[in-house]
């Protein structure tokens, strides 16, 4: 089988993507053509070493960062990339099928592959729902004439692909309100198939910093941005900030990161600390720092976005503490857990009690976070997945390598 997959994103940028696309990359090669079509940035290094001496082919386009937050400039280069794309597109042509991985400019990246590659099978991957996740986080109206010319074009994309490929049921949900009936949910995974919790002597977060060690850590690592609530995280901390042996650890970046340390600078909350966006392959050590570990979104978000920390969060076993819709399937997932727990998205009095709660309990593990990583989110399951959807789509026309 013949697979091209376009990306619009680097692997030279950090990010919840670059792991999955890298396993899925080097695991299909090892079967089937790979072919990639995706972005580089002048000061990165293109590839992960994993992907070095992999049989995949890589064209990669030159590209500069655009601001997440600007949503007119990420759509126009978005565009500009799609243009670029489609002179690679020909020299493509004998592909079974087209994978196009989660964008704001879908539509366009349909109409250009099926005008160039018109015999492959047209899968989207959909990572967060735009732009409904934009409207979520506040940063436009759901009645805004941008918005529904955006909303429109999205869902003609997903009416005009062979597959959609999501992340969660909650998600599938939103996007078959649109009229879309081709609907796959492969999960994201992990690093590896067997994540164990890493011990606090042998973790490296804590060997840098050592002050964490014996502490009771409710631990939020990811992004700081506007659709993640990372402020209701410093509204239970100032509940517990009369609780010496609970503190709070946020790691990670975002546009909202200097204002959530301004808002411990203005509370003086002690019992929070702030570390740098750690290495991937530091992921697992990061979350098993914790007492607890905590996923928080704004409401609605859930519907639109998949919180890519769950899966390493469940790997490891810790207890997790989820701050989202109650009536999403998500937070059934959660409730389901052992020693896990969920509160509603702007309750911090029920967060920090959830907090207490945990660490009086002493429960330090949930077995049945590890058993459902291990049964339904390992890379091998859904590398599997995605290669049964492939193979589904094509059927007895595959041409094998």
């Amino acid at each position: 089988m013949k697979l091209l997959f376009i990306l619009s994103i680097g692997l030279d940028v950090p990010g919840p993507s670059v792991h999955i696309l890298s396993s899925l990359f080097e695991e299909l090669s090892k079967r089937h053509e790979v072919r990639v079509i995706l972005k580089k940035h002048a000061n990165g290094h293109p590839l992960p070493s994993s992907l070095e001496a992999s049989g995949v082919s890589f064209q990669f386009i030159e590209s500069a960062p655009v601001g997440k937050s600007n949503l007119a400039m990420r759509y126009i280069d978005q565009l500009r990339y799609v243009k670029k794309v489609s002179v690679l597109l020909p020299g493509n042509s004998d592909c079974d099928a087209v994978y196009v991985h989660s964008n704001t400019a879908q539509l366009a990246f349909c109409r250009a592959i099926r005008r160039h590659i018109k015999g492959a099978k047209l899968v989207l991957n959909v990572q967060d729902i735009f732009p409904e996740n934009m409207a979520c986080a506040g940063l436009i109206s759901n009645r805004h004439p941008v918005y529904l010319a955006m909303s429109f074009m999205q869902h003609r994309a997903y009416r005009a692909a062979d597959a959609v490929i999501t992340l969660s049921d909650d998600m599938k949900r939103t996007i078959e309100s649109s009229g879309a009936q081709n609907v796959e949910i492969i999960p994201l995974w992990s690093y590896d198939d067997e994540v164990s919790t890493v011990p606090e002597s042998d973790n490296r977060v804590l060997r840098e910093y050592p002050e964490l060690k014996g502490r009771f850590l409710a631990v939020y690592a990811g992004n700081t941005g506007n659709m993640q609530n990372v402020e209701i995280i410093l509204e239970a901390a100032k509940l517990l900030a009369d609780v010496p042996s609970v503190s709070f650890a946020i790691v990670g970046d975002g546009v909202r990161l200097e204002r959530l340390k301004a808002i411990k600078t203005a509370n003086k909350l002690e019992n929070v600390v702030f570390l740098p966006m750690q290495p991937n392959t530091l992921a697992p050590d990061v979350y098993s720092m914790a007492g607890v570990n905590l996923i928080t979104l704004k409401k609605g978000v859930i519907n639109t976005a998949f919180p890519s920390k769950t899966t390493t969060c469940l790997a490891v076993g810790r207890p997790i503490i989820a701050c989202v819709d109650n009536d999403s399937n998500y937070a059934d997932m959660i409730r389901e857990l052992d020693n896990c727990r969920v509160v509603p998205c702007d309750d911090a009095k029920a967060l920090a009690g959830a907090i207490l709660a945990i660490r009086d309990s002493r429960a330090h593990i949930s077995e049945k976070a590890r058993k459902l990583y291990a049964e339904r989110l390992t890379p091998s399951a859904g590398i599997a997945m995605h290669e049964a959807l492939f193979t589904r789509l094509k059927g007895s026309e595959i041409r094998e390598r």
